[in-house]
């Protein structure tokens, strides 16, 4: 089998996820970006799982599922109960923040090789981090294993580390995280950093598997503001995604103008040095904003 960027068309087979589900968290400042990236997902992942939005904002339509005045564990807690009520057949669930909506086509024939190693192992939960070298930190390198068939390593996460249950794009058998969310809840834990440390009476182990998901380390969202490595690469398709944050972040649909703004944004935090009056000189030259968000290349 070989991918579209080979030239030959891949095989895809739309059942292969006919027993899991795809879970899209957002919120109510980032509805705003769930249009574009259902177009995106239509683009770079057209045989995904059927697919259900939760949020605690205003968004509704068929598969939204809107809960109120929740925290992010409660809007998952919630949100989960009620995908099992309308797919009790769903045993796994693709879990996905907005801003890690795939920015170019995900290797499907892979993706289901792995799914398919998830299922026959009885694993509960595997993360699908963008490939960066300082996750393997969070690994227990001994206990890992190499998958024959879909030529892949599954690292095993080490238990105490802070990545056990992280919140970037995961598989996670469902009932095992009904019962992590159980937990956080019980111990009074609500929000994303908390749902990421880990739970050391956990029984299960977690694993990761790198270089599957494309999108830029932190995805297109870091703290608050657009992420300025989404608009240094060449290397993503054109999507209604991209152009809708090329005018968030610069004011107009324009590549180039993103990338010099994106480079100049980088390029300041080499500045940090400066003396203020020579630093401030620069940043009103360019017409940057003092609080604009300084993203590190992670890529």
């Amino acid at each position: 089998m070989t991918d579209s960027k080979g030239g030959n068309q891949v095989e895809r087979s739309p059942s292969a996820f006919a027993d899991a589900c795809l879970l899209l968290m957002t919120y109510s400042k980032t509805e705003k970006y769930i249009p574009a990236i259902r177009s995106n997902l239509d683009q770079c992942w057209p045989n995904r799982p059927e697919m259900f939005v939760c949020t605690n904002g205003e968004l509704s339509g068929p598969n939204v599922l809107s809960f109120k005045d929740t925290t992010f564990v409660e809007l998952l807690d919630r949100s989960l109960r009620e995908l099992r009520a309308q797919r009790p057949e769903a045993k796994y669930v693709f879990v996905m923040l907005e801003d890690l909506c795939p920015l170019d086509s995900v290797d499907e024939t892979a993706l289901a090789e792995i799914y398919g190693t998830v299922k026959q192992r009885s694993i509960k939960f595997v993360s699908l981090p963008w490939s960066y070298a300082h996750l393997l930190r969070f690994v227990d390198e001994a206990n890992s294993f190499d998958c024959i068939e879909t030529n892949r390593r599954f690292y095993l996460l080490a238990p105490d580390s802070d990545f056990h249950t992280a919140i970037i794009t995961s598989i996670w058998d469902v009932d095992h995280l009904q019962w992590i969310l159980q937990e956080k809840l019980s111990l009074g834990l609500h929000d994303p950093w908390a749902f990421e440390r880990p739970l050391m009476k956990n029984p299960e182990e977690h694993y990761m598997v790198r270089g599957v998901w494309p999108i830029v380390a932190d995805g297109f969202l870091h703290r608050g503001n657009l992420n300025a490595n989404i608009f240094r690469h060449s290397k993503w398709p054109e999507s209604k995604l991209l152009s809708q944050l090329r005018v968030e972040f610069c004011g107009r649909d324009g590549y180039w103008a993103a990338k010099a703004r994106a480079e100049l944004i980088v390029l300041l935090k080499f500045c940090r040095h400066w003396p203020r009056r020579t630093a401030g000189k620069l940043i009103r030259d360019l017409g940057l904003k003092r609080d604009t968000s300084i993203v590190n290349d992670q890529t």
